[in-house]
Parts: structure tokens; sequence; C-alpha cells
């Protein structure tokens, strides 16, 4: 499953190769706070092929472009920093030294 924002919904068919994205996988939508949702944006990705899923899921107001920006662990629930740094999710983890020869 791709999870987006309701934000980056209208985006999605600009991406490179959207309708082959739209193809392979399970495309779910969260609305977010304060923003409202097109309904246009899932008509067109249904018209790419996609079957666009709507998740009514509480998330923070907090814009990945912020997490990138300005990172703090109170932009997003206390359970998914660890991870976020854990998989070195928006350059928060320590840089891979690359592999070993």
């Amino acid at each position: 499953m791709f999870v987006v924002g309701g934000d980056l919904a209208a985006q999605v068919p600009r991406w490179y190769r959207a309708p082959e994205l739209l193809r392979r996988c399970r495309l779910a939508v969260v609305p977010r706070q304060d923003f409202s949702l097109d309904p246009n944006a899932l008509t067109e990705l249904q018209r790419l092929g996609g079957r666009p899923e709507l998740l009514p899921l509480a998330i923070p107001a907090t814009a990945s472009s912020a997490v990138r920006a300005c990172p703090s662990p109170d932009q997003v629930p206390a359970v998914l920093w660890p991870e976020l740094v854990k998989h070195n999710l928006y350059g928060l983890g320590q840089p891979s030294a690359g592999p070993r020869r």
C-alpha cells in the first residue's frame, strides 16, 4: 500500500510514470487537517487506473517538508520518531558508511 496525504493526491497524476505506479500498488489517501481534499483529484487518479482508498486517520498537521526543514520530535507521534531515525527517513538517521570491502 502506498499512502499519501490528501494534500498530495492532486499531484500524483503528474508524477513520473504515475499510471504505472497506480496500477502496481494500492493507493491510500489520508485527509489532512485544515486541508480540503479535492474530489476531482480522486476522479483523476481513477481515470489513470488507480483505486484510491480514503483512510479516516487522525494525523498531525505537520507536513513532511516541515520535518525535513526543521526536524523535531514534537512534529510527529512519539512512537514514530525512533522509526524515522532508525530507517534514516527524512535524513534523520546517521548516514550510511556504505558497503565494506
